[in-house]
Formats: structure tokens, sequence, C-alpha cells
């Protein structure tokens, strides 16, 4: 403690001297140079700390503990060599740790060796050199003064490395800027496979679960045929992606719930039942139920599902002032997806009439742009979509599109889209032509 105030004492004079911007440039050199070459000598041991590192030993426990406690002992040795006072009373230390035997080596039964490192010295240069030369990781028992990076270790070209080649953890090579080994596997191209080779490789794979899924589907129809009868269903479809397992399940919950609430539920005669992603009814007016929701929420939805039809008799309706706000264009419904849903549909239709009205009455439609749109034809698609002239000629609107930004548009794709149309329809004619020859 004695000594510690008068070091700090011995600081404090040095700071009350005049010049104290060289007292301060002088510390601060002195702990650059340190810094340094400390650093310059724990770069020159990565290669040892990677070959004794615990994480690569885990088949072998003994052996890692054994490194795993070496390591903290050297970390620490190497800590105190950094002080000039406290080196000088280190007593010699004496390590001992496991690498992996290369060929020509003598090794234990586990392919491990065992390496005996003593330090005695009083700097970390001379601790350095003893570690790197002791672990046969360093050719050379001197390391340059300024760049220990050129140090020559060997590798495993020379013999002393493995004699197979190792693939380590992605950091490893990151850190150390080495390339890593390339596998055969990604280096040969991959052929590519056709349809009848796939198929003959996989059809007794196929036929192996279809057996085994036979008694499930079986019982899936069952329970499907019975709903149909029960209920009036006109049909039961399962658009999901999920195996028939889980529509076995989704019948079973659905069969127990309409029991249960029976004279809560309206009549389901000469509709489609339909288990999917979605909750609500869809444009063609089928009953659609989420599959992953609780019978709870489907109960609900149930007794409801009759206000659904009103939003379907509207979508007409908004139609029609869709096409007028926008010069008479024909509003098509979308058919790529697999269902579309009668309130989300007509929320997108709202979406871009409230935008054009509002467009027509701060700002008139372009004096170029056409007066009547009616041989063109729009899709009101999801806020994701992109705004876009598909290949058939139609325009595909987006529900978040702007009514300055889809009337712009409009105005330059309009030769181009009535090309489209003509050409979609030419094929058309020509390729059902075609499909009626083979079947007369």
């Amino acid at each position: 403690m004695y000594g510690m105030n008068n070091r700090f004492c011995s600081f404090k004079r040095l700071l009350a001297l005049k010049n104290v911007g060289w007292v301060k440039s002088m510390i601060l050199h002195h702990h650059r140079t340190f810094s340094s070459t400390t650093g310059e000598f724990l770069t020159a041991l990565r290669p040892f700390y990677f070959a004794v590192h615990p994480d690569f030993f885990g088949r072998f426990p003994r052996e890692r503990a054994i490194n795993e406690n070496s390591l903290k002992e050297l970390s620490s040795y190497l800590g105190y060599l950094q002080d000039t006072k406290l080196g000088k009373l280190l007593k010699p230390l004496h390590l001992t740790f496991y690498l992996r035997a290369s060929k020509g080596e003598d090794a234990s039964l586990s392919g491990l060796r065992s390496v005996e490192i003593r330090l005695k010295s009083c700097d970390v240069r001379t601790a350095v050199e003893s570690v790197l030369s002791s672990s046969g990781l360093c050719e050379s028992r001197s390391l340059p003064d300024t760049h220990i990076e050129k140090s020559v270790f060997r590798s495993s070209v020379t013999g002393a490395g493995p004699d197979r080649p190792i693939k380590w953890d992605p950091t490893y090579y990151t850190y150390t800027g080495f390339q890593p080994p390339i596998s055969e596997a990604y280096s040969r191209p991959k052929k590519a496979e056709t349809l009848r080779p796939w198929l003959s490789k996989n059809i007794a794979q196929a036929c192996k679960l279809r057996d085994l899924s036979e008694p499930s589907r079986a019982e899936t129809d069952l329970l499907r045929i019975r709903l149909q009868k029960e209920l009036g269903l006109q049909d039961v479809v399962w658009d999901c992606s999920w195996s028939v397992a889980y529509f076995r399940v989704c019948l079973h919950r659905f069969y127990q719930v309409y029991h249960e609430h029976k004279n809560s539920i309206p009549s389901l005669t000469g509709r489609t039942l339909m288990f999917s992603d979605w909750m609500g009814v869809s444009l063609d007016g089928h009953v659609v139920l989420d599959r992953s929701e609780v019978p709870t929420n489907w109960f609900n939805h149930l007794k409801s599902f009759k206000q659904w039809d009103s939003v379907l008799e509207q979508l007409s309706d908004t139609e029609k002032l869709l096409s007028s706000a926008l010069c008479g264009i024909q509003v098509i419904r979308p058919l790529n997806q697999a269902i579309n849903m009668g309130m989300v549909y007509s929320q997108r239709l709202l979406k871009l009439v409230t935008s054009l009205v509002s467009f027509v009455r701060a700002n008139c439609f372009p004096e170029s742009f056409a007066k009547s749109l009616k041989d063109l034809n729009l899709v009101a698609e999801s806020e994701s979509a992109a705004l876009k002239l598909s290949t058939t000629g139609q325009f595909v609107v987006p529900a978040s599109c702007s009514a300055e930004v889809l009337v712009n548009f409009i105005h330059r794709n309009k030769a181009e889209a009535q090309t489209r149309q003509s050409e979609h329809q030419r094929y058309n004619g020509f390729f059902f032509r075609n499909v009626n020859k083979l079947y007369t």
C-alpha cells in the first residue's frame, strides 16, 4: 500500500510540471509500444491456441481438462510477465498439453501426443519462443523484433500437420485468414437429374408411404362422406399443405362442434366447407375455416357466416364503382390464388375507389388520357403485390397504389396492354381449335 501511495504521489508531481504535454506524450508512447509488442507476441501464439483449445477435444474429456487448466496457468503466467517487476519474481512453470499427433510421431491409442513445456524466463518473448518450440509449431527458436507474423510455422505440407484435411469452425478461418478445405462433394459439379431417374429412385419410398397412410386416408374419406350427407354439404375440401392426418383431426373436431351446437349453427346445405389458412367466406361462397384455430372460434364464425353473404352481394356494386372512377375499365377478379376471401377483396376495391375519387376531385385526368378504358382489364391485388402489366394484357394493381401512379402507369402502357390482349385472344383461339380437332 505504501508503494502504491508513493507511486500515486510521483504521478501527481509529474502532472504538476509545467511541461505537462511532454509528460503525457511520453506516457502514451510507452503504453502504445508495450501494447503493440504484447499484441504481436499473442498473435504469434494463435496456432498454438487453436491446436490445444479444449473445444476441439470433446471426445477426450481427460485431455480436454488438462489442456483447459494448462491454458489458464499459461495465460496467468504471461499476464504476470507483462509487469517487469512481477516477472522477475515468478518461479519456473511446468505445463502439460495434448495435441493431435501427425505422421511419424509417437502417439497414444487416441491419436494424441503430450507436450511438456517448461517456462523459466523473465520476459514475454522468451516465454513465447519456449511454447512454440516445445510444441513444434515454430521451426526457429528466435522471433523477429518487429513482425511476429513473419515466423515460419510448419504446415501440413511439411509433414507436421494432420494426415487428413480438417475443417474447423468458420470462426477459425475468419480469425486466422486461412482458407478452409474444399469438400469433394462441393467441388464436383452436380449433374442435372431428369424426371425419369428421379421417379425410378423414389417410387419405392412413395409406395411405402402410400401404404402406411392408407388407413388414415380411408377414415378421412368416411368422415367426409358422413359430413356431406348429414349436413347436406356440396363438398369438403382440404386446401392446405399439411398431411391427411391433420385433415382427419379437423373433421373430427368440426363434427364434434356441429353436434354440440347444432341448433345455433345456420344450415350449411349446398355449401362447400374448406379447411385452409383463412377464416371467412370466399368469393365463390365457400365457408372457410382456419385449420389452426380452436373449435370455439369455428363455432363463433359459423354462427355469423350468413352476414358474409351480404358482403359478396355488394362486391359487384363495388367493382362497378371502381370501373366508373377509372373511365369504365373492366374489373376482373383475381384467379391466381387458391382462395380469395370476400371481405379482403372488398377492402382492396374500396381502397382503390377512395384513392381515385380523391385524385379526381383534386386533379383532373391528363388531357391525353383516354376517355374510355372499357377495352382494358384491371385486377385488384393485395398491398404487397407489384404494379405491373401481365402477359395477358391485364393491369395488376396493388391496393396500396396511389391514384396518380396508377393513372400515369395506365396512360403509358395502354397501347402495350391492347397488343398483349389481342395476342392472348389469338393464341387462345388457336389452342381451342386444335384441341377440338383432337377430340372430333
